[in-house]
């Protein structure tokens, strides 16, 4: 799963102006875990998938009221001060140069990985 979400950082594949890549890889690893497992849902697996929709509403709802948004340059800008445009050579230098770069994004999912492992750990459902 880890390999399948590197392409999510920065905003998806550095365009940031995408979802950041730790809200993104937090709803990967959550429909990983509540999604159905069959293309052809029965009633009752649909109304399940609606009800355990609430774990992926409350994982949004807690990423914008813990860093203001979901999109990679505006938690950036909320993190580091600034926002920088990754798909740009210089750019993405400075960022990469940027005191404490690794220290607040770590921090970014870091939190988010948290609460992503909080809710997986509340309730277990099988479809």
């Amino acid at each position: 799963m880890v390999r399948a979400a590197i392409a999510l950082a920065g905003g998806g594949n550095r365009a940031t102006i995408g979802s950041c890549g730790a809200f993104s890889g937090g709803l990967m690893a959550l429909s990983a875990k509540f999604s159905p497992n069959s293309q052809e849902l029965s009633e009752k697996q649909i109304e399940e998938f609606d009800r355990v929709r609430r774990h992926f509403n409350e994982f949004r709802d807690w990423f914008f009221t813990e860093f203001g948004s979901v999109v990679c340059r505006d938690v950036q800008h909320r993190q580091l001060g600034q926002s920088f445009n990754l798909m740009d050579d210089e750019e993405r230098q400075a960022f990469r140069d940027f005191p404490q770069q690794h220290e607040k994004c770590g921090q970014v999912y870091s939190k988010a990985a948290i609460k992503v492992a909080e809710i997986l750990s509340r309730e277990d459902i099988d479809f």
